[in-house]
């Protein structure tokens, strides 16, 4: 009889740390998500496209492939960064996490993100042919309520890119 409720007490104990875990993060969601309804007012016409659960359609020109852009929910980017940028990858020789990493940032150096884990060819031509080990790209973000997400076309042959000096138009 004792060690059943020894068990049955520790099986409360756990239940409230799970749950209380779950709270915490559900708070903080919801916290992050009122931050950025509240920075709704400071959206250009053109940025509240951006805003909501809609499919974007982005168009890889030559010379570029598209990739989604990994954690840019993490990255706690204030709203009014929604909206088309251009800006630029870096391969990053020392990243703990994925030995190809490839951080992409706006045309103003905020790190927007990553392009998915693994990307060997795409490290390898960024290091090789990149100038700084990094190269053009452009792409969105966009808000759905619960966080930030994009797209990013990024320079893949520089053969092939017939519009690099030509800036992804950018309306703001």
């Amino acid at each position: 009889m004792g060690w059943i409720l020894i068990g049955l007490f520790l099986f409360m104990i756990i239940a409230v740390i799970i749950l209380k875990g779950d709270w915490q993060y559900e708070k903080e969601a919801l916290l992050k998500a009122q931050k950025h309804i509240s920075q709704q007012n400071e959206l250009t016409e053109s940025q509240k496209y951006y805003f909501g659960d809609k499919c974007i359609g982005l168009s890889a020109r030559k010379g570029y492939n598209k990739f989604s852009i990994a954690g840019a929910y993490y990255r706690d980017l204030p709203i009014t960064m929604v909206g088309k940028f251009n800006g630029y990858a870096i391969a990053q020789t020392d990243n703990e996490h994925d030995q190809y990493a490839i951080a992409i940032y706006n045309d103003t150096g905020v790190h927007l993100g990553f392009l998915p884990g693994g990307n060997k060819k795409q490290h390898s031509y960024i290091i090789n042919e990149g100038e700084q080990k990094r190269v053009h790209a452009y792409g969105y973000l966009a808000w759905n309520g619960s966080g930030m997400y994009g797209e990013v076309c990024v320079e893949t042959d520089k053969n092939l890119v017939a519009k690099r000096n030509k800036p992804y138009n950018v309306e703001l």
